[in-house]
């Protein structure tokens, strides 16, 4: 699903996806603005070509809620910018990152049984009697020094081990040795 917008001319629009996503493109003063009714638990991402749709960058900026079932994001024009194509995407895996190395994932079953069958991620779990579970090495890097594998997700740290941590669609995982 994509809008396009030229330069300082606005094919203005809306879009329909599958009935799971209904998307709105408007120019403001300095922006453009898309508006994005969704089906309520489903995460998406807006995505932005200059090239005719050859490639496709992520725009990362923060997108406002709403409304249960409606997204914004207020995108910053940029002066002599070719047409821009702008797209939906539908967002199915989330991400564990381990210092430098991000891994990919759709999620199905706790995040200690996910980390468990990654390809190039190694965990080390410790059971311990009446607090639970922790990971005590990741990838041959282990806890020690006054420092311990905490785990973020979506930049707030946990207060639950990843035995107890359902991973959805575009969830941000981090463990950070600190």
């Amino acid at each position: 699903m994509f809008l396009r917008l030229a330069g300082s001319v606005l094919a203005m629009g809306t879009l329909r996806a599958a009935e799971q996503a209904h998307m709105t493109i408007s120019k403001q003063d300095t922006t453009v603005r898309v508006l994005v009714e969704i089906t309520p638990d489903s995460v998406w991402r807006i995505e932005k070509s200059v090239d005719g749709g050859k490639t496709w960058i992520i725009l990362e900026g923060e997108a406002i809620i709403v409304s249960q079932n409606e997204i914004q994001w207020d995108i910053p024009m940029v002066q002599g910018e070719p047409t821009a194509l702008y797209r939906l995407k539908l967002v199915t895996t989330a991400t564990i990152t381990v210092a430098d190395r991000s891994y990919q994932f759709t999620p199905s079953e706790n995040l200690y049984n996910t980390m468990s069958t990654l390809p190039g991620l190694t965990v080390t779990p410790k059971l311990y009697t009446g607090i639970g579970q922790f990971v005590t090495s990741i990838n041959g890097v282990a806890k020690g020094g006054g420092k311990n594998w905490i785990l973020f997700m979506n930049g707030t740290s946990t207060t639950v081990g990843s035995l107890q941590v359902i991973p959805k669609a575009g969830d941000k995982i981090e463990w950070k040795l600190i």
